[in-house]
């Protein structure tokens, strides 16, 4: 069997040999490991958000791949509309209760999209979106971990990219990307 986690290790297999003993039921193998790393990285997204969409920026594990973005349109009444009788404190908590819903079903949505062979992740944005973001993420079991919170103004897609690149540390991909 071949080391299940070899392309994290970064050690490509190099061979196999089968050992049979004296019973033939019975028989080992060995796989023998390259000693050069291979030249391959963490998968890490960077998350841009507000309550009016997301940006999942996914990098890639191998320097000759392209940087993938992807939109995600949230369905949050960001006015909350207000019935006729606005000093009705029953339409204050519906109207908050609905809010809360749709966060939480957009949370669920980005969640949802995340990769699952993603090891880091980021989440940055100019509103605190990105708080409830990240307490859901901290509930879930297999989720990739969370290297950063951090807050960003509105960006272009090019300047997302950048950033997220420039978190990573992955400067030789953002010069090629340019």
């Amino acid at each position: 069997m071949i080391y299940p986690d070899w392309k994290a290790s970064g050690y490509m297999p190099f061979g196999r040999l089968t050992f049979v003993t004296m019973n033939p039921s019975q028989w080992v193998e060995l796989v023998l490991y390259t000693s050069l790393k291979l030249n391959v990285m963490k998968k890490q997204t960077g998350i841009w958000l507000d309550l009016r969409g997301a940006w999942m920026i996914n990098l890639p594990i191998t320097e000759d791949a392209e940087v993938e973005m992807q939109h995600i349109s949230s369905k949050i009444d960001e006015n909350g509309s207000r019935g006729e009788n606005a000093q009705d404190g029953d339409n204050d908590s519906h109207r908050d209760e609905r809010r809360h819903h749709e966060e939480h079903h957009y949370f669920e949505a980005i969640v949802a999209l995340i990769q699952p062979d993603t090891d880091e992740l980021v989440i940055f944005g100019p509103s605190k979106a990105k708080f409830g973001l990240q307490n859901l993420l901290e509930k879930q079991h297999h989720a990739p971990k969370i290297k950063g919170v951090e807050g960003a103004d509105q960006m272009t897609e090019n300047q997302m990219k950048a950033w997220v690149l420039d978190f990573f540390g992955r400067s030789a991909l953002r010069e090629q990307a340019e």
